[in-house]
């Protein structure tokens, strides 16, 4: 009995005039019976009401309701309505009304006479499906005798009648998919339907009883298949039609499909086409499906699957039961139609080397079955198989050696590399795989008999096969042998005839026994024509690699044995002996020197070979002298024995003859030989220093590196030989050539390693150096470094010195060359400024006014003394005293570099600016003035800086290369100063790059070097994207200076593509590009500006709270970012805020907002690619994970949606509000309301659930375990089922989730951090802090990061829980992130910091205007929340940007 309740509501019954009456549930039964219709009326609409509201109260009424189903349409329909809410919370109360309720579904339908009517019966009919589909998932039995019924409504016109109806039968299909086999028609139609539940309840039925019986829906297929859509073409109205369907639909009707196809795979022969189209789903379960059905199609019908081919093909990198599926489908087809499987040859042959030996074992049938037809379509095929021979299953072995035979009679090259391999499996057990294998080699051997001659002891061993068809084509193949390899004493020919059947007339025995006397003879000949390997040889080379040194040597010795007897048997241990030369056991080295100068002698083109050659030159410097002279000797057999080579000794010769290899490493280790040789002779210094120069001329890196270092220690050696190396070099200067030009370069990179043994040729370099020649840069580089190293005699001083000797001498050439070092050389001009001021004001070094007293050469001293003054090497004195000399036309230039007055105001500057630009195109002292002056005018005007800049960069496009040189060192030097202005006069330093003047390319290189570093942001930040490839080309520049300049300015780019090339420059001969490269190398690692490609995959990600399920803030595998970033995009909707940390997963951002909204967000810009709406503010981070966005609302439900589309996939309802991020970990949801839900990610079915004991932060989920911090307790619940494994109580509360990480939980209580074991709570360490702990820890590495409220963030160690450091950063806003080798986090000052994770050291610190409440990291981005989301990335675009923008913008390629 119901307790009385306050009902005030209805018609005339229970209200009168100002009195309310209170009427109780029995009173409304009773009033049900009434003979008054109103009062019927109003019981049943009162009881609706109170049943909508309050359904438990209405359960007595059930009855009564029940029998008014069969009254007046009005009554009927308010007892449809109660019967219908009490049904969806009590579905067990009205069953015993289902026969009524079905009764109502169909008569509702007969009894509608009016458009009122209809209207009115469609409510009762909807509330009578609604009720028996409560009923139904309840209790399915019950309602199956309503089936018929039921399905006829399937399609009723009214569509709550129609989701309602097809429920029932989809929770009766669910539990006894038989029953509803009566009603599969109707189904069928109802999958038709337009309302999207509708279709998907339709098809989740028509799946249920094909799974059962799959006859009863082959009348279904046509609206099965409509349901996947079409095959990847656009529908008329150009929209694309391959996926025609909620992702959900298309899984239903592909199961359904699938099932049909397994029982009666003909009846889809037509359906092909869409079936396959499923292929490319984002779901793997309906990928699956179509996979399976078409190897169902395929293997009845092959021929209708060919139009599929290619598809399949596609997913044969997919999950092994794809792969399997798909593999399978192809052989299938071809078998029947081989030349359709052509275009999958290249996917299938990938497949060989699958996991899964069924995929592998169909790959190869099915290459087989092409090879017979189509033989060529397989040549790519013919490696990956002969791989497998050895070492696979029979069935692989067996359709690889079949389509290699294939291949063999078509294209008998092909199979010349594999010869050895089918010879492994020529004695197999298989009879048709041994025939196969001999009739491969027999088809090489016709073509090529000395192909064979690796295989002719297994040839020979077939010749006697038991299975006569393998013995013939044997024969036949060592017959090809013989005849081209006669030996002495044998009658070949006779043998042959033999074994053609033409020696007679014998019998037929006869004939078979004199065939087989002559197979074996040819075999005979054919073993003593290759010299057969000895039988042990194979053993032991793989023995050569074994880790026992008493083995290797034991192995190398026997082979040593064999090699003294027989040297051609151990062929083939020549690359792994080659191995062994750098073998830490000196016995083992020599050993294998033995055997391989014993093989050089009888064949030493086999000696040749890059690797070995490689590993002989490299042990010419072993440490053991035995192994030397073996190697030498070796070496000697295979050096060449022209004339040319007669007074060298044979390994130097072979040395010298191989730095032309066309190998780069053979190159490099000729060049290393050369340094370790030495030399002995006059001859051998003049073959050295010509084949160095060589290789000098246009080097890769690492032959610049080894000939460098090869030239360096040549002229270091000192060797008593007659030419000297230094006589020989300065002979080579003489030239005018490439090699001449390279010498000199590389004197000058010698020099900056070790000057003695340039010092020591210095006055004849002098003698040599002519002013305006070829090679007087890299000789003036080379004089000026020995001066500077050595305190020799200045340059500058010797050609000041010229000026007063040569008398009839070439004046203005000299003096120009001195203005020239004044700004290559400025120390060593220096030495000479009074005698330049001398030259200034009187024409003469002497000041006797003599010739040379002529205007260009006082205008070349005067530039020499401002290039002086205005790069900071001289106070311009020397020049301001010399000015009366100098030519009106100088006369204002040359003042303004010596420090003279500069206009005041910005006019008169400008005014200069032009006129001074204008000179430009004057002789050279002139304009090499104006430049000078041009930079002095720069610098008294910030605003006219960039103007003035830009000017002087004009100069490095003189015809001149004295002025081309002092511009470049004008702008490397102001640059050096400040960097600002610089913008405009990119384009004319890249291009200057490529000047053909050392200097100037030197300079400039400086100039863009000192703009990349500068420590407040480049001054080129706001302008396109650079050509790197300028910069990356100057690595392999001639010269040193540049390589170096160019390696730091790539450095500070942080152009993290160069960090390869850089590498090699590690090993560079000048100390000063070895010194760049290192620390370019060590910043290029660290820099990871650029957001990841999608196709080079970098994993790591932040795919829900804290990184992970397991919440330790380490985005494992990612790449932190090199320098401070900057604002890339931002997220920050006007009508939300963003208060949860998004989940980063691939190439979407998932982010929840406070309006109810969860979107998806592009990684690249920030665009919104979907959003989904939830019911209620969504304030915590959502997970992603399996291609779900899960996500938890304030409307108390968890949402889990397609990543892709946007489509919600399903709903769970929790008890309250959602109160913690969801976690998600091995399939299961993980989440927090009013009790701790697990819940299944695939299905959104509950697990199981815990009553929440209080307020708990977590969950936090590892090893199978869910850890809950509850007030001051530690809850570990078993993740299968929830039950309680272990409690900890604290002295304080737990104020943030738990990170676990190696089996031990790291819970921050109060002020401390406590580790503890995951398998009982046990207390591993405690470190204590300053005060409260109030952001979550990381751990990663070994290392707890913690920050906490004393204002610093502490490293522990985990192993022992010790200090590894402290860092000061403040009050933290966030919990440290950990990427890579860098910690991030945030302060309520707007910080953002970066600390190394070994030494807390800092990288960069950002300054913001908002406080950041939450960060997420992923490879080289950071996001952080404030009241929106914001996405920071590296800033290498700032200056790699600027660079190409200009370049372009001024007619440069980028």
């Amino acid at each position: 009995m119901s307790e009385p309740n306050e009902i005030a509501e209805g018609g005339e019954i229970g209200r009168g005039d100002g009195i309310e009456v209170t009427v109780g549930i029995d009173q409304l039964e009773d009033f049900l019976t009434a003979d008054d219709s109103d009062v019927r009326e109003y019981a049943a609409r009162t009881l609706a009401t109170k049943a909508a509201e309050r359904p438990e109260d209405v359960r007595s009424a059930v009855a009564s309701l029940t029998d008014r189903l069969e009254d007046e349409p009005s009554i009927r329909s308010h007892a449809a309505a109660a019967l219908s809410a009490v049904a969806a919370d009590h579905p067990g109360a009205v069953r015993e009304s289902i026969p009524t309720l079905t009764d109502r579904l169909e008569g509702e339908a007969r009894s509608a006479s009016s458009t009122s009517g209809e209207a009115a019966s469609a409510v009762v009919r909807a509330n009578a499906a609604d009720a028996l589909a409560s009923v139904a998932t309840d209790r399915p039995i019950t309602v199956v005798d309503s089936i018929e019924a039921l399905g006829r409504y399937a399609t009723d016109e009214n569509e709550r009648v129609r989701v309602r109806t097809t429920d029932a039968l989809a929770a009766i299909a669910d539990a006894e998919p038989e029953r509803v086999t009566s009603v599969v028609d109707d189904v069928a139609a109802a999958a038709e339907d337009e309302t999207v539940a509708v279709r998907e309840n339709a098809t989740a039925i028509l799946a249920a009883v094909a799974a059962t019986d799959p006859d009863a829906v082959l009348e279904a297929v046509p609206a099965l298949v409509d349901r996947l859509g079409g095959s990847g073409e656009e529908d008329a109205a150009g929209d694309p039609t391959q996926f025609g369907d909620d992702a959900a639909i298309r899984g239903h009707a592909m199961d359904a499909l699938r099932e049909i196809a397994r029982d009666s795979p003909a009846a889809l022969a037509d359906a092909v086409d869409p079936i396959a189209a499923q292929l490319a789903d984002d779901r793997e379960e309906i990928r699956r499906d179509a996979a399976v059905a078409l190897e169902a199609i395929a293997t009845a019908r092959p021929e209708a699957v060919t139009d599929a081919v290619d598809r399949l093909a596609d997913r044969l990198d997919d999950t092994a039961e794809i792969r399997r599926e798909c593999v399978g489908a192809l052989r299938e087809v071809s078998g029947t139609a081989p030349q359709t499987v052509v275009s999958a040859v290249s996917a299938l042959v990938d497949r060989l080397e699958d996991s899964n030996e069924t995929v592998r074992t169909d790959a190869a049938g099915t290459l087989a079955s092409v090879a017979v037809e189509r033989p060529i379509a397989i040549t790519d095929a013919v490696r990956p198989l002969a791989r497998r021979l050895e070492t696979d299953v029979e069935p692989v072995r067996s359709h690889g050696v079949a389509a290699i035979a294939a291949v063999a009679d078509a294209q008998p090259d092909t199979v010349e590399p594999v010869v050895t391999e089918l010879a492994a499996v020529a004695d197999a057990d298989d009879e048709t795989v041994r025939l196969d294998a001999v009739r491969a080699i027999a088809a090489v051997a016709a073509s090529s008999p000395d192909a064979i001659r690796p295989v002719v002891p297994a040839l020979a061993d077939r010749v006697d096969d038991p299975h006569e068809p393998v013995r013939r084509p044997a024969a036949d193949a060592l017959a090809a042998l013989a005849r081209e390899m006669p030996v002495d004493g044998t009658d070949v020919p006779a043998l042959l005839e033999t074994l053609e059947g033409e020696a007679g007339t014998a019998s037929d025995a006869d004939d078979e026994w004199m065939q087989g006397y002559a197979a074996r003879g040819l075999a005979d000949v054919a073993r003593s024509a290759i010299a057969d390997a000895h039988p042990a040889v194979r053993s032991l080379i793989r023995r050569l690699g074994d880790d026992a040194a008493a083995v290797r040597r034991a192995a190398t010795r026997d082979l040593v044995s064999v090699a003294a007897e027989r040297p051609l048997a151990v062929r083939d241990a020549v690359a792994p002996l080659a191995e062994r030369l750098d073998d830490e056991d000196a016995t083992v080295r020599n050993n294998a020197a033995i055997v391989l100068s014993r093989v050089a002698a009888s064949a030493p083109d086999d000696v040749r070979e890059d690797g070995v050659l490689v590993s002989l030159l490299a042990a010419l410097d072993d440490s053991d002298h035995t192994v030397r002279r073996t190697v030498r000797r070796t070496l000697a057999e295979i050096a060449p024995a022209d004339d040319a080579a007669a007074d060298r000794r044979p390994a130097l010769s072979l040395a010298v003859a191989e730095t032309t290899a066309e190998s780069e490493r053979v190159r490099v280790a000729a060049c290393e030989a050369l340094a370790t040789l030495g030399l002995e002779s006059g001859a051998e210094a003049e073959a050295v220093v010509e084949a160095l120069s060589a290789a000098l001329v246009d080097p890769t890196p690492a032959v610049r590196v080894a000939a460098l270092e090869a030239l360096a220690t040549t002229l270091a050696a000192d060797a008593d030989v007659e030419p000297t190396p230094t006589d020989v070099v300065l002979e080579s200067l003489s030239g005018d050539d490439d090699r001449s030009a390279a010498v000199a370069a590389a004197l000058g990179d010698v020099a900056q390693r070790d000057s003695e043994p340039v010092a020591a040729a210095a006055s004849s370099l002098l003698e040599r150096f002519t002013p305006g020649g070829a090679d007087a840069p890299a000789l003036r580089r080379a004089l000026t470094t020995v001066v500077a190293v050595d305190d020799g005699n200045a340059v500058t001083g010797a050609l000041v010195d010229r000026l007063e000797s040569d008398g009839d001498g070439d004046w203005r050439a000299t003096a120009g060359e001195i203005a020239r070092l004044a700004a290559t050389a400025p120390d060593d001009a220096a030495t000479a400024r009074d005698r330049l001021a001398d030259v200034l004001a009187d024409g003469t070094p002497d000041g006797s006014g003599a010739p040379p007293a002529d205007e260009a050469v006082r205008g070349y001293a005067a530039l020499a003394l401002g290039t002086l003054a205005v790069t900071d090497h001289d106070d311009g004195d020397a020049l301001e005293s010399g000015l009366e000399a100098i030519d009106n036309r100088l006369l204002d230039a040359a003042s303004l570099a010596a420090g003279g007055e500069t206009p005041t105001h910005t006019d008169g500057i400008n005014t200069q600016l032009s006129g001074m630009g204008d000179r430009l195109d004057a002789e050279p002292w002139v304009a090499g003035l104006a430049v000078l002056a041009l930079a002095v005018l720069a610098d008294e005007s910030a605003t006219l800086r960039p103007t003035g800049i830009e000017k002087i960069a004009g100069g490095l496009e003189a015809d001149s290369p004295v002025v081309r040189v002092t511009t470049g060192r004008v702008l490397e030097t102001m640059a050096d100063d400040d960097p600002s202005g610089f913008a405009n006069a990119v384009p004319a330093l890249l291009a200057a790059l490529e000047d053909p003047d050392a200097d100037v390319r030197a300079t400039a290189a400086g100039a863009l070097a000192a703009c990349a570093q500068s420590d407040d942001g480049s001054p080129l930040e706001d302008v396109g994207r650079t050509p790197l490839s300028v910069l990356e080309s100057r690595l392999t520049d001639p010269d040193g200076r540049v390589r170096a300049r160019a390696v730091r300015t790539l450095a500070a780019l942080e152009a993290t593509e160069t960090r390869p090339a850089i590498e090699l420059l590690t090993d560079d001969p000048v100390p000063a590009v070895a010194a760049a490269a290192e620390g370019a190398a060590t910043r290029l690692a660290d820099a990871t500006d650029a957001l990841p490609d999608s196709d080079d995959g970098d994993a790591a990600g932040w795919p829900m709270t804290r990184a992970g399920p397991a919440r330790t803030g380490h985005a494992v595998g990612g790449r932190p970012l090199g320098r401070r970033p900057t604002e890339r995009w931002r997220d920050d909707p006007e009508d939300a805020a963003i208060e949860a940390a998004p989940a980063v997963v691939g190439e979407t951002v998932a982010v929840g907002r406070d309006d109810g909204s969860v979107a998806a967000l592009d990684l690249e810009d920030g665009r919104e690619r979907w959003r989904f709406e939830t019911g209620g503010p969504v304030r915590a981070a959502p997970a992603v994970a399996e291609g779900r966005v899960v996500v938890g609302s304030a409307d108390g439900a968890v949402y889990a949606i397609d990543a892709e589309t946007g489509e919600r996939e399903w709903r769970y309802q929790t008890d309250g509000r959602v109160r913690t991020a969801p976690v998600v970990a091995d399939g299961t949801v993980y989440v927090g309301s009013d009790a701790l839900h697990a819940i299944d990610l695939e299905s959104g079915r509950p697990i199981w659930a815990v009553d929440r004991p209080g307020e708990f932060a977590g969950p936090t989920v590892a090893d199978g375990t869910v850890y809950v911090a509850v007030d001051d307790r530690l809850l570990a619940l078993e993740a299968a089922d929830g039950d309680r494994r272990w409690e900890r109580t604290f002295e304080r509360p737990i104020g943030t989730p738990p990170a676990v990480a190696d089996g031990t939980v790291y819970v921050a209580s109060g002020e401390t951090l406590l580790a503890l074991s995951g398998d009982d709570g046990s207390r591993r360490f405690r470190f204590d802090t300053g005060a409260r702990i109030e952001t979550a820890p990381a751990v990663a590495d070994g290392t707890a990061y913690v920050a906490s409220s004393d204002g610093s963030c502490y490293a522990v160690e985990t192993a022992r829980g010790t200090e590894r450091w402290r860092v000061d950063v403040g009050t933290a806003t966030t919990g440290p992130a950990v990427v890579g080798e860098a910690v991030y986090l945030a302060t309520d000052d707007g910080r953002l910091l970066a600390l190394t994770a070994g030494d807390g050291r800092r990288r960069w610190r950002l300054e913001r205007e908002a406080t950041a409440t939450e960060l997420v990291v992923s490879s080289a981005t950071l996001w952080l929340v404030d009241d929106g989301v914001a996405a920071l990335g590296g800033s290498r675009s700032s200056l790699t940007e600027s660079l190409s923008g200009l370049f372009t913008r001024f007619g440069g390629d980028s």
